[in-house]
């Protein structure tokens, strides 16, 4: 019995191997797959770790630190007397500020705007500045070069807060100051008159001058006259005083007269 069950047994296996191997190569294709899946498992896990959630998502937010307001406060001392310069070419011109208020913490921003004619404000800005702080009751200046001629201002903003304003930076105008290149009326009749002026001034001293070697000339031939004078004087005296002191010249008149 033993052998008759042995056979049928190597019998089926042969009949049935080509299932076996099928069933091994199988078994064996999904272990490896089930190890390859569970070595690269961790490094998808790791890039695509992605999760879904449902309800509502507030953002984060950061408040913005304000500079608080100093209680300064600018003003253009002569913002209502316009200025005129007479100048061309390169010119520095300049305003003044006074502080009203208290000191300042910090620098504020200015800016020139000009226009060949009328208001300035209504122009174009040409240059921009920094205004150091300047403390209560005290005043500062700015200056800024130009050579166009025309009209100009300057254009400040108050330092951030002022009158507790803090989304806006109040704004103030200077006067407007104009650069005249061309020169006033009567001015070349003043420098002519003063030319003329200079040169009979010029005229008359060296007429004085003149007048002084003519006299200087007088007087030196004078003096050259005395002089030729009193030497004559000199010599017809010595001359008589040697005739008196000849006695043959004495002697000959007596005889004569004998």
């Amino acid at each position: 019995m033993n052998v008759i069950r042995h056979m049928r047994i190597h019998k089926f296996k042969k009949k049935n191997l080509g299932y076996i191997l099928v069933a091994k190569s199988t078994a064996i294709i999904l272990l490896i797959s089930i190890g390859i899946i569970y070595l690269t498992g961790n490094t998808g896990a790791y890039f695509n770790d992605n999760s879904t959630t449902t309800g509502t998502f507030t953002a984060g937010f950061w408040e913005t630190v304000k500079e608080a307001w100093d209680k300064s406060s600018l003003n253009f001392l002569n913002e209502n007397h316009d200025q005129v310069v007479a100048a061309c070419g390169p010119t520095a011109i300049g305003t003044i500020l006074k502080n009203t208020g208290e000191n300042m913490q910090g620098q504020t921003e200015y800016y020139v705007f000009y226009k060949e004619n009328g208001n300035p404000m209504q122009g174009e800005q040409v240059g921009e500045g920094i205004i150091h702080p300047i403390e209560h009751n005290q005043t500062g200046t700015i200056q800024f070069e130009v050579s166009e001629a025309g009209n100009y201002k300057f254009k400040a903003l108050q330092r951030p807060g002022h009158g507790n304003k803090e989304d806006e930076r109040h704004v103030l105008w200077s006067e407007t100051i104009t650069l005249n290149c061309e020169q006033p009326a009567g001015t070349e009749e003043k420098n002519d008159e003063s030319e003329s002026l200079k040169e009979e001034s010029t005229s008359e001293s060296n007429q004085a001058d003149s007048d002084s070697e003519t006299e200087s000339q007088q007087e030196a031939e004078n003096t050259e006259q005395s002089e030729e004078a009193n030497v004559e004087s000199d010599s017809s005296k010595e001359e008589q005083a040697i005739d008196n002191n000849n006695p043959e010249s004495s002697d000959s008149g007596n005889s004569g007269g004998e």
